[in-house]
């Protein structure tokens, strides 16, 4: 390394690259991971929901999905309603008390969560306020894709 006036022997200067680096990764540490005593799970957007077309009336179903990059440390809930014709299912994130969990990159990680029962009818999905398509629910129908 090469010393300059504004460089003291022995000490090495840090990259400012390296600095914003650490501060974008503390940044996104508190937002991702902060849970303070706020920490309030948080409506998940979901990429192409997977629930069965004929659905099974009175059974507990799996709403399943794939993201690109998911965390280990996230789990996820699911809350479902029915309004007239329209089946509203909210997909909640928490990340509150993963505790010593490690937060990387699961690619391609596939997820789920539970919801229903329901009765039987024809009903338009909506998935984190997003149409994903529609739904029969009948005696012989499945419980997840």
């Amino acid at each position: 390394m090469r010393r300059t006036a504004e460089t003291p022997r022995g000490v090495r200067p840090l990259v400012a690259g390296g600095h914003l680096l650490v501060l974008s990764l503390l940044s996104v540490a508190g937002l991702a991971g902060g849970c303070g005593p706020t920490c309030q799970p948080r409506v998940h957007p979901v990429r192409d929901p997977c629930l069965p077309s004929e659905a099974r009336a009175g059974a507990v179903l799996t709403l399943r999905w794939t993201e690109s990059c998911g965390s280990p440390c996230t789990t996820f809930r699911c809350t479902a309603r029915v309004v007239g014709v329209a089946l509203e299912v909210e997909v909640l994130e928490d990340s509150c008390g993963a505790g010593d969990c490690v937060d990387l990159c699961e690619v391609d990680a596939r997820r789920s969560c539970t919801l229903g029962p329901l009765p039987e009818g024809t009903y338009d999905v909506y998935v984190s306020g997003v149409r994903s398509g529609r739904i029969s629910v009948t005696a012989d129908g499945a419980t997840s894709c």
